[in-house]
């Protein structure tokens, strides 16, 4: 049997005060760590804002999950445009021609961003050889990116020629040669470049887009768009030699 006394009235202690030291510095608790917290990744424990064995290899293990769709992210534009590119090549389409949709797509068509409404060209073109002039009919509509899907130029109503067509140099990267004048520039960090214009129907009739009469800001376009891509070197040179602006190569 354990005998214990009983706290007479007037001898009751008192705890002592907490004694607070010059540097003593009141923590905030919204700034320290919990010994334990619940997450997506199950509970995380701490002891004195220490991460246990346990909750280390949760956290890492979900750092190279992140790190592993971060990759995916990045570079899944890429892996799309040689997708495009390996499409574009299996129907025979190399980088000197292109595919037209001269009627309305359906849901037979597998893309991503189909227009029932207009006649669709898909091409790339590649630098590897030097810059090469892409030339533009007028009332057309397109755009051109890199290998990675960044932007390098619009093409036609959205472009600098604004819709009046016009001839666009494509220069590959660190191209440092003479560029004549009389081109729309266009810069691009990658060897391949991918382009896509559409042409517009003619009263309702998306088949006149890729053929020749009809409107001439429309209908032809498409067709002078689709003969238009040739390699710049010759017909650079050609116009550096002769001091003009020639587009015309044989």
């Amino acid at each position: 049997m354990v005998v214990r006394p009983l706290p007479l009235p007037g001898n009751q202690q008192t705890p002592s005060p907490k004694v607070k030291m010059k540097m003593t510095t009141d923590i905030p608790p919204d700034i320290t760590t919990p010994d334990s917290v619940e997450t997506r990744l199950g509970t995380l424990k701490f002891f004195d804002g220490l991460p246990d064995k346990d909750t280390v290899e949760k956290v890492y293990d979900n750092l190279d999950v992140m790190r592993g769709v971060d990759v995916f992210l990045n570079t899944m534009a890429a892996a799309s445009t040689l997708a495009n590119i390996d499409g574009l090549k299996s129907v025979g389409c190399n980088h000197q021609t292109v595919v037209i949709h001269e009627n309305r797509v359906d849901a037979k068509t597998l893309l991503l961003t189909p227009n029932t409404q207009t006649a669709t060209l898909w091409s790339y073109i590649n630098l590897k050889d030097g810059p090469i002039v892409v030339e533009i009919p007028p009332g057309v509509l397109g755009m051109a990116d890199d290998l990675w899907m960044r932007y390098i130029i619009d093409l036609g109503l959205a472009g600098p020629d604004k819709g009046k067509g016009g001839k666009y140099l494509f220069l590959p990267p660190g191209y440092e040669g003479e560029v004549p004048d009389g081109y729309f520039v266009a810069h691009s960090r990658t060897l391949n470049v991918w382009l896509g214009a559409r042409g517009f129907a003619v009263k309702g009739d998306p088949s006149s887009c890729g053929q020749t009469g009809g409107h001439p800001e429309t209908s032809q376009g498409m067709v002078r768009l689709a003969t238009a891509l040739q390699p710049a070197g010759a017909m650079v040179r050609q116009n550096l030699e002769a001091g003009g602006d020639r587009a015309d190569t044989k």
